[in-house]
């Protein structure tokens, strides 16, 4: 049995694209991710008073999966030239806006809903005192939030790293792991005990840049084989095998 607190859990919800949580099928992560990118896309255009051409599914045909929040805002305004300085005003404001707009979205939404495994999964987990839960995402951390929110998850990631912390992904592990050990009290360190969880080789590679283990889930665009060839220690279809799950973590 590992030491206490000494394995902490670094994931994007277990599984779910937090780019948009909840949802199950393949054709709906394609519409919610194409909602997503209309989003953002209409808060750039608001805040230069310029129109923003956006084809539905995802512009200019980038696949948004394990990106971060602040690189898909320097993408839509990059690629539709766009006269909005890439400045920390700026990207403040976008961010009041999305959140804003997306917090009516996840509430009126009808096609958001948990993933099989996921609710009984952090349930287990989170009763575990060798284990630490926390959250890495893209998004901005306030976002992340309202979508954790609608499902009542926020209570299971009191820490996390986020894309509001830094634009590359393979720089939150590190404070990820920061911050668990602020909230224990006591250091954890990288290294195989981290955890990362995720369903983009984006996930894993940022895992595997510290030397973590990565857990895939095949919940979104790749494949069980895709996520292994990536490098996943462990590469899973879906998260309903909890005991193949829990296997995996050792």
């Amino acid at each position: 049995m590992p030491n206490p607190f000494s394995q902490p859990v670094l994931n994007r919800a277990l599984g779910l694209q937090i780019q948009e949580i909840g949802a199950v099928h393949r054709e709906q992560r394609h519409h919610q991710q194409a909602d997503q990118e209309r989003i953002r896309t209409q808060q750039v255009e608001e805040a230069t008073g310029e129109g923003a051409s956006f084809v539905q599914g995802n512009a200019d045909d980038r696949v948004p999966d394990g990106n971060t929040d602040p690189n898909i805002f320097r993408e839509i305004i990059s690629n539709h030239r766009l006269g909005l300085r890439d400045d920390t005003a700026n990207f403040v404001e976008l961010t009041q806006r999305y959140a804003h707009h997306l917090k009516e979205e996840m509430r009126l939404s009808e096609q958001a809903f948990l993933m099989p495994g996921v609710g009984p999964l952090l349930k287990l987990l989170h009763k575990r005192e060798d284990l630490a839960l926390g959250l890495l995402t893209g998004n901005f951390e306030t976002t992340a939030r309202i979508k954790l929110d609608r499902f009542d998850l926020n209570r299971f990631f009191p820490f996390g790293a986020f894309g509001s912390d830094h634009a590359l992904r393979e720089r939150l592990v590190p404070i990820a792991v920061e911050r668990a050990e602020a909230a224990l009290g006591r250091p954890i360190g990288l290294g195989r005990h981290v955890v990362v969880i995720g369903d983009t080789p984006r996930d894993v590679e940022c895992a595997l840049a510290h030397g973590a283990t990565a857990i895939g889930v095949a919940a979104s665009h790749y494949s069980v084989d895709e996520l292994s060839s990536a490098g996943a220690h462990t590469a899973m279809s879906s998260l309903e095998d909890i005991d193949g799950f829990m296997t995996s973590l050792g």
